[in-house]
């Protein structure tokens, strides 16, 4: 009890500070309203006494004036006890704007960065890396790696290890604290940030849909911004590869079809197959499959397995799995254990 006692000791102190000092604030301007009131109560009564005496004014006038100064003072009670939330909405202001003006260190509107084509050579070299919010667990501890254009890597380990974390960093999600990431030996943090991210394909275990049609989340992110404009074809293309094809025409509304909120609409493996297909639908240099097919059925994963392994034949494979059937096939596979990559095959 004691050490969970000294857990939050540390973590609660500035909100208690916070707390105490917006209570004191609090209290006194309270008092000082409350004050102010009877003060002017008894002022007013005093002076209006000697205005009657003197002959200034007679009973209902002094009333009528009382009460208007009264009510005045009142309000102005009101006001000073709102002084505490005013000072909160101040801090939380404050808040606010350093986030507004905060300037991310990858931003992705940026215009800047190395826009030249992308193969799919793909290589780690000594990552070391700490989420920001728990700095002192080392999820990478120096991995290094390479994988050749056109070949998959497996990466498989237990929860936890670090497979994950590396599929962010390849999206520069993150950037690592030391290391490089170089693609086509030109480091990942030269590249322009929507020029990197349009050469990769991201399916992840529990893909994304938006409550809108299959044509327009199969099309969502395509750059067309040259003018070229996103036909059928290119829609239809996609889906076949990812193995949707055949079910979307069996819809009644076929690519019209509203798939619901988070594609509630679709099944587990329809779902993966429509996120294939967004994710090939740009010809990505580089795929990366974030435990693609570990939620599904032995069915399901069956179909799925076979689109991704259609798409891994025309670029770079980065693939995380836990079952033999998605990394039976791969070119690398990689053990990772502790943030490193103690045995490659």
């Amino acid at each position: 009890m004691r050490k969970y006692n000294a857990a939050l000791e540390i973590p609660l102190e500035i909100p208690i500070r916070n707390g105490r000092k917006s209570a004191m604030v609090a209290g006194i301007m309270f008092g000082i309203s409350e004050f102010l009131s009877q003060a002017l109560w008894a002022v007013s009564f005093w002076i209006g006494s000697i205005f009657v005496r003197d002959g200034f004014c007679d009973f209902p006038e002094l009333m009528t004036a009382i009460t208007g100064l009264l009510f005045a003072g009142m309000m102005l009670g009101n006001a000073s006890g709102q002084a505490s939330d005013v000072s909160k909405a101040k801090i939380a202001a404050t808040k606010i704007f350093r986030l507004l003006d905060r300037e991310s260190g990858i931003d992705p509107s940026k215009k800047t960065g190395e826009v030249s084509s992308i193969s799919g050579h793909l290589a780690a070299e000594g990552l070391r890396f700490e989420y920001p919010s728990r700095p002192d667990v080392h999820v990478l501890r120096g991995a290094s790696i390479e994988v050749s254009q056109g070949q998959t890597l497996a990466l498989v380990g237990a929860s936890g290890c670090g497979k994950s974390t590396t599929i962010a960093l390849l999206e520069r999600f993150y950037d690592p604290r030391e290391g490089t990431i170089p693609i086509d030996d030109t480091e990942i943090r030269e590249y322009n940030l929507n020029h990197l991210r349009f050469n990769l394909g991201l399916v992840s275990q529990e893909p994304d849909l938006f409550n809108r049609s299959i044509r327009d989340n199969i099309a969502y992110r395509l750059d067309h911004s040259d003018g070229t404009p996103v036909t059928d074809d290119t829609i239809i293309a996609a889906a076949k590869a990812a193995n949707a094809h055949s079910f979307i025409s069996e819809l009644e509304d076929g690519y019209d079809t509203v798939v619901g909120a988070r594609g509630e609409r679709l099944s587990g493996g329809q779902r993966q197959r429509v996120a294939i297909a967004r994710a090939l639908v740009r010809e990505p240099r580089i795929l990366l499959l974030d435990e693609a097919t570990s939620a599904l059925d032995a069915v399901s994963e069956r179909v799925v397995q076979d689109s991704l392994d259609k798409a891994a034949a025309e670029c770079t494979t980065v693939a995380i799995a836990h079952r033999l059937s998605t990394v039976k096939n791969a070119d690398v596979i990689a053990m990772v254990s502790k943030g490193i990559f103690p045995f490659i095959i």
